[in-house]
This record gives structure tokens, sequence and C-alpha cells, in this order.
């Protein structure tokens, strides 16, 4: 069964803690908020990778979306007032950017053919990532 786990460490690697904890699901890609206070995350335990966002202490999770797509590589901007991701499905690839609590989505910055990409970095006017086609 595929499992990762998300950790914390101080900066000299001494103290390490799993703050996730969830059996048979896979969860990545932990980015923190611009304050140090949140990880948004993406985890698999529905089925399909969604966006996630708990305290740093691994408290209080919550489920920011729930589609049937991949959801993947979500970014804080960096005043913290929206959360930028990749959406991989047939109908709506692209990026897309949502309120930091999941409750509303602004738009789709992006629609491409079905192909694999990752996005790096988010900034206010214009963001960085890859894709590679196959």
């Amino acid at each position: 069964q595929n499992n990762s786990e998300i950790y914390i460490m101080n900066v000299t690697g001494a103290s390490t803690n799993n703050i996730t904890r969830t059996e048979n699901a896979i969860e990545q890609t932990p980015f923190f908020s611009p304050d140090g206070n949140k990880i948004v995350y993406i985890s698999n335990k529905t089925g399909v990778f969604n966006v996630h966002v708990m305290d740093k202490s691994g408290s209080n999770p919550l489920n920011l979306t729930n589609g049937t797509d991949n959801e993947i590589s979500p970014v804080y901007s960096p005043d913290g007032g929206t959360i930028m991701f990749l959406r991989i499905s047939g109908r709506e690839n692209g990026i897309h950017i949502m309120n930091p609590d999941g409750r509303r989505f602004f738009l789709r910055l992006a629609d491409w053919e079905r192909t694999h990409y990752q996005l790096l970095e988010g900034i206010y006017d214009s963001i960085t990532f890859f894709r590679m086609q196959s």
C-alpha cells in the first residue's frame, strides 16, 4: 500500500515530527503560508489528489477541494490571500486560484490539453511553471 506523510522539523534537524499520520494515503508537496502558521498540501485519501490545509502543528486539517480530478502543487500567494493550484482533468486543466479557506474559486488562469505539469512558484502578477508533454 502506498503511504507518504508530511513531517516538520526545526532547522537543526534535531526534532522531526510526523504531522499528518494518515494511513493508506499519499500526502505531499507541503507549502507554508507566508505567516508560517498554516501548511497547504495535497492528499489522495479520497482516491484522487485534493488540496488540504492544516495548522503547522498538524491540527485542524481541512479539505479545501473535493473534486474528482487531481488537484496538485498548491502554493500560497505572498500575501497569503489566495492559494494557487493545478487541476489535471479532461475538461478543466489549468492553474486555479481560490481563497485560503477553499470557499471561493476565483478563476482558471490556463486551459491546456491533457498534459503533465507542475506549478513551481506563485507571485502576484506572474507565475513560473513547467509542463512535460508525452
